[in-house]
């Protein structure tokens, strides 16, 4: 017959065995996460790195842009300076108007 003590043994080292079959399956699930996880971030880190923007291609494009925003700039003005002759332009016909009217009314009433 075995004793209680045995008994307690026996039953301690099957819940010891247990426990470890337990946490085999845990850190196996935990190895399986942590391997997905790294292969998740080296795909988005490749993902990013193929997207980036070289400093030599940032340069191009700075330097095109700085190019297109002169020629905007210069049109601009252009365009400032044609819409000005024609404000000029506009103000002196009104002015001429208005010395016709003034005129008028001033020889209207002199009469």
């Amino acid at each position: 017959m075995t004793t209680d003590t045995e008994k307690n043994q026996t039953k301690q080292q099957q819940q010891d065995h247990d426990l470890l079959i337990r946490i085999d399956q845990k850190l196996g699930d935990l190895i399986d996460d942590v391997n997905e996880l790294k292969t998740n971030i080296v795909g988005r880190v490749a993902n990013l790195e193929d997207k980036k923007l070289s400093k030599d291609d940032f340069e191009k494009y700075k330097q095109e842009s700085s190019k297109e925003n002169e020629v905007h700039l210069q049109e601009a003005k252009e365009n400032f300076d044609a819409n000005k002759k024609w404000r000029w332009s506009l103000a002196g016909g009104l002015a001429v108007v208005s010395f016709i009217g003034i005129v008028n009314i001033i020889n209207l009433f002199s009469k």
